[in-house]
């Protein structure tokens, strides 16, 4: 038996023999109209086809306005028939666009050409970005690494590594997706793209987030606990709370610059937040990011060391402890706004304890603590090693020097417990009006 009775005229697929139908005449008409297919009563149809054609003869209804503006303008009595959903049926690949193609295979990567297992089905946003980037189609259910894609996307890198063909066929569904695809994001005009590594230059990451662009890609790159959505990516979601942070914009006001929504704006600073904390601030802050050792040897000046090593026979962490202010609005808790108000400032705020080395390298930023005579720098750092923030106790050791000044007099019994060794200016004594030279330059408070 010839074997074109095997095959789909309209899919070129080879059917089983219960899904296989030979064509009927009434479906020549609709597969030479809407298919661009000559077929005859001899061809086969699989069961798939068959019912577009039956489909497609029930529904007889017409998918465009066919009156003419002439016509519109003679009848003043025209009422214009309301416009139905195109609709668009697949075809076979007919339609020829000078791109360039990759391969589609579900066995290996069309990147490296790695063979399975372990692959993915490259995404349509995926392949969407690649055509706009590189100039390439990717067919529909293509696979590659799941090294190769990151936030969602192919790298710049692996899209110059694709392996493609020239030339390439579409049909007629898939072409109009692609118009709509391009359409959709058209539609959107962000005016903010941190997605777009070009669109904006270090002054404006600069700007915008307090960062450079190659710092703002380090912290995008250490963030893994974000999942990209359609609405905004991970670098967008990260851009938002940066810039939130940076400018103390409005929600409303950033939903104008990222053309989002309010309540879109508030759940991707909620994320970023709670991503930061995550993955982006243990491996950078706090006592237990960084080795003791490190720090004697790569953050401590030389100046420092022969200032304070004093008896030590080796040489100490010296540590330098301050507390700063951040300054808030006032609360409408009573309770709250009275604590975090400062006599001494005169305005809200809140203090957090800085732990930084000679170097200037913070360490840790412990607190923040509420503003009342209740959070001196001396209770503060009280309280603190009392209750073991951070495990700062088994960081430090005896003979570490913290350099300080007159606020933490009141502290250094608990320090002198630890054997840590407290740095700070010398006092006048009673019915002196000014410190000596010696004690100006070169003596100090120790406390053991």
């Amino acid at each position: 038996m010839d074997r074109r009775y095997f095959t789909c005229v309209l899919c070129g697929g080879r059917p089983l023999s219960h899904e296989r139908r030979p064509v009927q005449s009434g479906q020549i008409n609709i597969l030479s109209k809407n298919f661009a297919v000559d077929a005859t009563v001899s061809d086969i149809l699989c069961n798939k086809c068959r019912h577009k054609c039956r489909n497609i003869s029930r529904k007889r209804e017409v998918s465009r306005c066919t009156i003419s503006d002439k016509d519109e303008a003679n009848d003043p009595s025209f009422t214009s028939p309301k416009r139905t959903k195109l609709t668009v049926m697949s075809s076979p690949p007919s339609v020829s666009l000078p791109f360039l193609s990759s391969t589609k295979s579900h066995g290996y990567c069309f990147v490296c050409k790695k063979p399975g297992p372990k692959l993915i089905s490259i995404s349509n946003h995926a392949r969407l970005h690649v055509l706009i980037v590189g100039e390439i189609i990717i067919p529909s259910g293509a696979r590659c690494c799941a090294s190769h894609m990151i936030d969602g996307k192919l790298s710049e890198k692996d899209i110059e590594k694709i392996k493609t063909s020239e030339g390439v066929l579409l049909n007629r569904t898939s072409v109009y997706n692609i118009i709509q695809d391009l359409r959709e994001i058209a539609s959107r005009n962000t005016r903010l793209d941190f997605d777009d590594e070009g669109s904006m230059d270090d002054d404006d990451y600069k700007i915008l987030t307090g960062l450079t662009r190659g710092e703002f890609q380090d912290v995008v790159s250490t963030v893994t606990s974000i999942n990209s959505t359609k609405v905004r990516s991970k670098r967008t979601c990260i851009a938002i709370m940066l810039v939130k942070l940076r400018t103390a914009m409005s929600n409303k006001m950033l939903s104008v610059l990222f053309n989002m929504t309010k309540h879109q704006i508030r759940r991707a600073v909620k994320s970023g937040r709670k991503a930061l904390m995550t993955d982006f601030v243990p491996q950078n802050l706090g006592f237990q990011h960084i080795t003791r050792e490190a720090v004697i040897e790569n953050h401590t000046r030389q100046l420092a060391r022969d200032l304070f090593n004093g008896s030590a026979t080796t040489d100490p962490a010296i540590l330098v402890l301050d507390g700063t202010y951040v300054y808030i609005q006032k609360s409408s808790n009573f309770a709250f706004a009275r604590r975090s108000y400062s006599i001494y400032k005169h305005r809200p705020l809140v203090k957090p304890m800085m732990v930084v080395t000679t170097t200037g390298y913070i360490i840790s930023v412990l607190g923040p603590y509420l503003a009342d005579a209740k959070n001196n720098d001396a209770s503060i750092l009280r309280h603190m090693i009392l209750h073991n923030t951070e495990e700062m106790k088994s960081w430090l050791k005896e003979d570490d020097v913290f350099v300080v000044d007159r606020g933490f007099r009141d502290v250094g019994d608990v320090l002198g417990d630890l054997g840590i060794q407290m740095e700070m200016p010398s006092f006048m004594q009673s019915g002196e009006k000014q410190l000596t030279t010696h004690d100006s330059n070169i003596s100090r408070v120790v406390t053991k």
